[in-house]
């Protein structure tokens, strides 16, 4: 009889405790949110302008190539000094030897950083790069599908605006690239974005948030959307669009979604019914996944005076 009395009280208190922990975790999701667009704002202020989102997806971060067009890096490359991980940034700066660069440039991508993961969805650790990929870059070859490296992933998005114009491998940048800019958004291929370029207002752009991926692929690597690492350059891995136009709006998805669902470049998350975005303004809040889609669509452009 005690036995069966405790087995009820264990079942009713179990939802109990799992709500309780999920919570927690919500929560450091959305510190990490908060974090990370502190660190956005600290390189505004230190570099004049918002993290760039690198050359593509065929390069990593570079410790001598700066912060600006000349770093083929993402934007979570470029914001490590403002998340207590300068050694980290630095780590190979100097190292002429090619065989003790790609060292260093190898265990640079291979260090999980917590920040950049949300507990909600997958533990602090080493992913698999995806098999159709001969190496995770041109400038991080010794990590690759058939030697076991296992890369930092990361759990949320820079935005790169209300309009998409496209993936592409990157090179880097010339100046015709440099001159045709039509993305409307923070952080994107090849962009060097100040503070002043936010007309719509920094309390009216979203600078960053939370990432959909399908559950069914947290770990494996299987999703081109989540086939690489944290620090690759411009691609849907860390890049998220809030559409392409106003007739084609990336709607936010949350993770439960099946594994062949289409979640390139969308916002969302583990979370139940709602996701943390950040705007230019460091603030954070938690959206509903059925949230105006115009309206959300819009939030993505820095620039469309609406």
């Amino acid at each position: 009889m005690v036995i069966a009395i405790i087995g009820v009280l264990t079942a009713l208190l179990l939802p109990a405790v799992q709500a309780a922990r999920e919570s927690a975790r919500r929560s450091q999701c959305a510190n990490n949110v908060r974090e990370l667009a502190l660190a956005f704002l600290n390189h505004e202020s230190a570099h004049g302008y918002y993290p760039t989102g690198g050359w593509g997806f065929m390069w990593v971060g570079e410790p001598d190539a700066g912060y600006g067009h000349e770093q083929p890096g993402s934007w979570a490359y470029n914001i490590l000094p403002y998340v207590e991980q300068q050694a980290l940034r630095r780590t190979g700066a100097g190292v002429t030897d090619p065989f003790e660069h790609q060292a260093a440039i190898k265990s640079v991508v291979t260090t999980p950083v917590p920040i950049f993961q949300c507990p909600s969805k997958r533990p602090v650790q080493g992913y698999p790069i995806n098999p159709r990929l001969a190496a995770l870059a041109i400038n991080a070859f010794d990590c690759g599908p058939n030697n076991g490296c296992l890369v930092a992933r990361g759990d949320y998005r820079a935005n790169g605006g209300s309009t998409w114009a496209g993936d592409v491998e990157g090179v880097a940048p010339t100046p015709a690239d440099l001159a045709k800019d039509d993305r409307t958004g923070i952080s994107y291929q090849y962009s060097m974005i100040r503070a002043s370029q936010v007309i719509d207002g920094s309390s009216h752009t979203f600078l960053l948030g939370e990432k959909a991926l399908s559950s069914a692929a947290y770990e494996d690597g299987s999703y081109t959307a989540d086939d690489q690492c944290v620090y690759s350059g411009n691609d849907n891995d860390n890049v998220g669009f809030t559409g392409k136009t106003a007739e084609d709006i990336y709607v936010p998805q949350p993770d439960s979604r099946p594994a062949n669902a289409d979640l390139k470049f969308r916002f969302g998350g583990p979370h139940v019914e709602a996701f943390a975005m950040a705007m230019c303004d460091g603030s954070v809040s938690f959206l509903s996944f059925d949230v105006d889609a115009v309206a959300f669509w819009r939030l993505g452009g820095r620039n469309d005076e609406r």
